[in-house]
């Protein structure tokens, strides 16, 4: 029975063309079940045919026998009816070994299905890295130059200080960004509902040495066993740093973005930290509740934050659009939850409102940056 012979499977060996052959292979894969299960069919029907006739063999000579006992005058009919069993015999023989090459073919289907499994299990973990902004695409902060931050303090999105603080600059080239730690650590805090219990490798390319959680600084290709649901410290030390990347199991596999998704590490960030400058056309509206005090909703599009953000740094003037004109407002938190935010903005200069005015709002100058980080 003619089975489709399987697409060329992925290789980490030829990345450019890893997510292309990865999509074919497992598109091939129903197809592949289809046939496997029909071949089995078939086996099984050409051996019941092998058994039924090697009875009808056994049945046809044991008549032989009879007619030569009995009948020694029909001893032509006898030696007809001899090679007639002798060709079911044959026949019984050749669907024996038709049924035993079958069953070694399944056999090796099976083994050939194995290996097809465990390169899907490989391209899967590639597609499965938890770092988010391993690329340091995203820097909502407009850190540059010479990066100096204290113990704690966030640079890159989701990249933050060790306990000694951490100094370093960065440069991009072919669309990859590479940081150089010239002094302390580099950390990302890795939320436990995005890990699972069991192996992982912590790879990069580069001359700084990592490490997971409260293991020792190596080269790239650290492994740890970690606790799903826990949250985890992936940090690194001085040196070169590019492309790192954190996912299940122990092979050393090439790079790829937060959980194999291009364009998905700004949405995942957005759940960590949120930056308003004069790009934003619109911060909020809401009313004036004095001539002097505005609140206005900001609501947080593009998905919920991690928690109840809080203002991390604040140089922003609000542009404050009223029906007799515009005012300038300080900006200061009023509330906030996971869905969005009140801001109060205190008037500055400007028209004048009255109490009950409507008011719609943006930033003016400056920069507003709210954290939930970890």
């Amino acid at each position: 029975m003619a089975m489709t012979p399987l697409p060329t499977p992925p290789s980490r060996n030829d990345p450019a063309n890893f997510a292309e052959r990865g999509d074919s292979f497992l598109a091939a894969l129903p197809t592949f079940v289809t046939e496997a299960n029909a071949l089995q069919e078939d086996v099984t029907a050409k051996q019941a045919t092998a058994s039924s006739a090697a009875t009808t063999s056994t049945q046809k000579a044991a008549d032989a026998s009879d007619y030569a006992a009995t009948a020694n005058q029909a001893k032509t009919g006898a030696e007809a009816a001899r090679d007639t069993a002798q060709t079911h015999r044959n026949a019984a023989e050749a669907a024996k070994n038709a049924a035993e090459d079958a069953a070694v073919d399944a056999g090796d289907f099976a083994a050939s299905a194995s290996a097809s499994a465990a390169v899907l299990s490989s391209a899967s973990d590639v597609l499965f890295n938890v770092l988010i902004n391993s690329n340091f695409g995203e820097n909502k902060r407009a850190v540059s130059g010479t990066v100096t931050l204290a113990a704690g303090a966030y640079g890159h999105d989701r990249w933050k200080a060790g306990a000694a603080g951490c100094t370093y600059t960065f440069s991009n080239s072919g669309g990859v960004t590479t940081l150089n730690i010239t002094a302390g650590s580099l950390i990302q805090v890795i939320e436990g509902e995005q890990l699972h219990t069991g192996t992982h490798v912590l790879c990069w390319t580069g001359t700084a040495q990592g490490k997971i959680g409260a293991g020792s600084y190596s080269s790239s290709g650290v492994t740890a066993s970690v606790a799903g649901g826990t949250n985890l410290n992936v940090e690194f030390g001085t040196g070169t740093l590019s492309c790192p990347h954190l996912r299940p199991g122990s092979a050393v596999l090439p790079w790829s973005p937060y959980r194999g998704i291009y364009g998905g590490e700004k949405q995942a960030c957005l759940r960590y930290c949120r930056a308003i400058n004069t790009s934003a056309a619109y911060l909020g509206a809401g009313l004036w509740y004095t001539p002097s005090l505005a609140i206005v909703h900001l609501p947080f599009i593009g998905g919920m934050m991690r928690a109840a953000p809080s203002i991390e740094f604040n140089s922003a003037v609000g542009g404050v659009i009223i029906p007799s004109g515009s005012a300038s407002a300080s900006i200061s938190m009023n509330s906030a939850k996971v869905d969005g935010a009140t801001l109060a903005l205190t008037y500055i200069s400007g028209s004048t409102a009255v109490a009950g005015m409507a008011a719609v709002a943006s930033v003016a100058s400056g920069l507003l940056i709210l954290s939930a980080e970890l």
